[in-house]
């Protein structure tokens, strides 16, 4: 698959977006994110909660329609790192933990290969959120499959993800890691 190496204007959306309802704060409250008010975005949108302990997991709070038909599984309510490959699945919790321990956005394109033999080349745009019940940090993403192949089975989980191009961590106003 070829790979373009900007940004697409959705990615942008989102990102004007996600600085909109922040106001003063470094990152918004859940409360404060309104999918209504990114109504094109919205097939594409998963918040995830994540959870520390008593073991790590990435709690999918929500999924959008067009995530849910690409995957050909309903994720909402489970953990999205039982969907990963077991030799990832440290490191994406580690990425999206860093996302909150230091502020910041983050920016990949991704290709995953599931059982099915399905393949997505995606672009993921992720920001933190702040749950406003527990004050627990969250991840709001932004994923738009670019392109696919036609699955022979419509079950499996991802057997194998690939970075075609190097994750860029997006400044919103506390540095990035790197």
């Amino acid at each position: 698959m070829t790979v373009a190496l900007e940004r697409t204007a959705k990615s942008h959306d989102f990102e004007d977006y996600w600085r909109s309802i922040r106001g003063d704060a470094l990152v918004p409250l859940k409360s404060d994110f309104n999918p209504a008010d990114i109504k094109q975005l919205l097939p594409n949108i998963m918040i995830f909660d994540i959870i520390s302990e008593p073991s790590p997991s990435l709690m999918i709070r929500l999924a959008g329609s067009s995530l849910r038909e690409h995957w050909h599984v309903e994720p909402t309510g489970k953990d999205y790192l039982d969907y990963l490959p077991e030799g990832e699945q440290m490191d994406v919790f580690n990425g999206f933990t860093t996302m909150c321990a230091k502020p910041c956005g983050r920016w990949r394109r991704l290709e995953t290969h599931f059982e099915s033999h399905l393949s997505i080349l995606s672009e993921s745009t992720l920001f933190p959120l702040i749950n406003d019940r527990h004050g627990t940090p969250m991840i709001v993403t932004l994923a738009v499959p670019l392109a696919r192949s036609e699955p022979l089975s419509k079950t499996g989980r991802a057997i194998t993800t690939t970075f075609p191009v190097a994750p860029v961590w997006i400044d919103i106003g506390a540095g990035t890691p790197e």
